[in-house]
């Protein structure tokens, strides 16, 4: 049975939050949903309203820090669950923030946090804005084999050169500026896609735009492996190296663009099969959560002293050599350190 539930997005517009339609994909089927997009400056307005008896989940970004203090000042107004997003740098006040939810869903994979017994891990996700379109280029229509479009700058610029090294072509496609529908289609036009880290994980948008849209990610880590397999369900059929120089000479052995065509469709086995386990986990959640009397979510200080040490650790595991480097150099700018403090001490 469909249970009413509001989704309470702490922000001014829908188009603030691109995770909106990912959010709303997982929801879709199991609930009736009402929406709500609340200035955070309101919140308490909105808050001391007569709200009905439907289950309220908040969702808030981490790179808002005005939003989450107001967070705290409706811990008692109502029952809630938290939809956590941006969290990539794990450096949030996991104590300030989830204290009193029942339950919370998070992206980015922070494993300090996964044998908490109502904190959730879900992807990034795509990003949506017409559930069809990614179905509309056959596999075999496909012309070129290894596509990378973006900043070519830092690492992605010795990525790209090591490839060139090599030998092996990299479309990047037009020089044009690009709507989002036409960038797609260039991707779709290639069997396998360079999937570089983000600013500080392997999960990035560009992952799920490729398996949306029945391309190959190569991710050239295993620590990306070893991200992605403590993500999902089961392990992601992507392509991973130990390194660029590895990948490249991959390419330059083996005939995959005949060979891999197989992996697509495996990849898409992979990927329907994993949406559906993460709606099954929303609603199974969502539905254990309002229907039974839970604990709300209490990290002592210790145990909140802890989590974020490890976070710390798991952040540093996740940057190569050369980025992390680059990082430690940054220590050196005064005002990086008076962040990353203050994202540590007050969230």
């Amino acid at each position: 049975m469909k249970k009413n539930i509001d989704i309470i997005f702490l922000t001014e517009n829908e188009s603030s939050c691109f995770e909106y339609d990912w959010i709303k994909y997982l929801l879709k089927d199991n609930f009736f949903v009402n929406y709500f997009y609340i200035n955070p400056h309101k919140l308490i307005e909105f808050a001391n309203q007569e709200l009905g008896d439907n289950l309220k989940i908040i969702v808030i970004s981490d790179n808002d820090n005005f939003c989450k203090s107001k967070l705290k000042q409706i811990k008692n107004k109502f029952d809630y669950g938290i939809i956590h997003l941006s969290d990539e740098w794990f450096l949030s006040n996991y104590s300030l923030l989830y204290d009193g939810a029942l339950f919370v869903f998070r992206n980015y994979l922070n494993p300090s946090l996964v044998e908490k017994d109502n904190i959730f891990h879900f992807p990034l996700g795509p990003r949506f804005y017409d559930f069809n379109l990614s179905k509309t280029k056959k596999i075999q229509s496909k012309s070129k084999l290894i596509f990378f479009k973006g900043e070519i700058k830092g690492e992605r610029k010795k990525m790209i050169n090591t490839f060139k090294k090599n030998s092996i072509d990299i479309f990047k496609g037009s020089n044009k500026r690009l709507s989002y529908e036409d960038y797609l289609k260039e991707l779709r036009s290639c069997v396998f896609s360079l999937s570089p880290n983000g600013n500080t994980t392997p999960e990035t948008l560009r992952v799920y735009e490729c398996i949306e849209n029945d391309v190959i990610p190569i991710c050239s880590s295993l620590k990306a492996l070893n991200y992605f397999t403590l993500l999902f369900s089961k392990p992601p059929p992507f392509l991973f190296f130990k390194s660029w120089e590895n990948a490249s000479r991959y390419f330059k052995t083996n005939d995959n663009f005949i060979m891999d065509k197989k992996s697509i469709l495996e990849i898409n086995d992979w990927w329907d099969n994993e949406k559906l386990y993460f709606k099954n986990n929303f609603n199974n959640v969502i539905h254990d959560f309002s229907s039974h009397n839970k604990d709300k979510i209490k990290l002592p200080f210790f145990k909140s002293i802890h989590i974020r040490i490890k976070s710390i650790f798991w952040l540093l595991y996740l940057q190569d050599s050369n980025s992390l480097i680059s990082r430690f150099k940054n220590l050196f700018n005064t005002n990086l350190i008076i962040r990353i403090l203050k994202r540590m001490f007050l969230g």
